[in-house]
């Protein structure tokens, strides 16, 4: 009887080392589960925030393709409008020139002002040397006739009297005179004043709207460049139609390089700036670069043209030699 009890408790201690096992494995698995289930959530939140980032490099490159597109149009809108800034350029010229005559009008009138403030002051120093003269006249004509009666004196005193009333009205006249003088120079200054202002102001809206154009150019070349050296092909790729679509389209740019030569020379007058000088010597460099480009092109054109003449030469004389060698033969018959 005793070795099938410990039979039993032999399979005892097995089976409850293989429930502990169990177990053991149990919470290994649940482990394993939680662990899967946070793995798949991380997983699906990198998948949102990929998503989410996609979208957002989606949107920013639309947005930046909008840029680009406007910015095109501004360039070329810009291009376009180098006729308009020589006619404003024609405007304000002759706004300065009107300016101008209007200036030395004003500076002619407050000189001739000065003139007759000076002649008036000349006036005023005789006039002052006279009225010495009277007096000195009048004490020298007093002093010898004191011991005259007062029947005698009074006529003297009556001649003081109206020598004193007309030097004050004189004094009086000559002082108004000057008055009205000094107000319409203060006038012409202020004239003066107001019409610097108003050139002044122009001049500065003028540059400050050439300074915003070649600002708007420079930031536009980068993309419209980089966009075209994209959209480029070889010369030796193209076909004859599109050859002359592309002269076509380089005349335009031809045109505008004329414009904007005119717009070169507005910026010159218009600013003494190192910095748009530069920028205008780049814009140059550009209408150059195309221009080479549209030079090559034509010899393209012009090197595929001769090639169709000697193609059509040579197939002509090979016709004819065709049609010589069968009449030779009609005849041979």
């Amino acid at each position: 009887m005793a070795e099938p009890d410990a039979e039993v408790f032999a399979l005892r201690l097995r089976l409850q080392r293989a429930l502990s096992d169990h177990a053991d494995l149990y919470q290994q698995l649940e482990l394993g589960k939680r662990e899967s289930m946070l793995a798949s959530a991380e997983i699906e939140g990198l998948k949102k925030y990929h998503f989410k980032e996609t979208h957002e490099l989606q949107d920013q490159l639309l947005a930046q393709r909008s840029v680009v597109s406007k910015l095109t149009l501004r360039l070329q809108e810009a291009l376009q409008g180098g006729h308009q800034a020589a006619m404003f350029h024609d405007e304000m010229t002759t706004m300065r020139q009107s300016h101008g005559i209007s200036m030395k009008r004003l500076q002619s009138q407050v000189s001739r002002q000065d003139a007759e403030l000076k002649a008036v002051q000349s006036e005023r120093d005789a006039l002052a040397g006279q009225l010495e003269g009277i007096r000195a006249k009048l004490d020298t004509a007093a002093s010898p006739a004191e011991h005259h009666s007062g029947q005698q004196h009074l006529p003297e005193g009556n001649m003081q009297q109206a020598h004193a009333a007309q030097l004050r009205e004189l004094q009086a006249a000559h002082e108004q005179q000057v008055r009205s003088i000094q107000q319409a120079a203060q006038q012409s200054q202020a004239d003066l004043q107001a019409a610097h202002a108003v050139e002044s102001r122009i001049m500065q809206e003028a540059h400050a709207a050439d300074m915003k154009q070649l600002q708007e150019l420079r930031e536009a070349l980068p993309e419209a460049l980089a966009q075209a050296s994209s959209e480029a092909r070889h010369p030796q790729d193209l076909s004859t139609s599109e050859i002359d679509a592309l002269l076509a389209e380089r005349g335009e740019v031809a045109v505008s390089c004329e414009e904007l030569n005119e717009l070169r020379v507005l910026a010159a007058n218009g600013a003494d700036s190192a910095e748009l000088a530069q920028e205008t010597a780049d814009l140059i460099a550009l209408l150059h670069q195309a221009r080479s480009s549209n030079l090559t092109v034509r010899k393209e054109r012009d090197r595929l043209r001769h090639k169709m003449a000697v193609f059509k030469q040579t197939l002509s004389s090979e016709l004819l030699t065709m049609q010589l060698r069968g009449s030779n033969d009609s005849d041979s018959m």
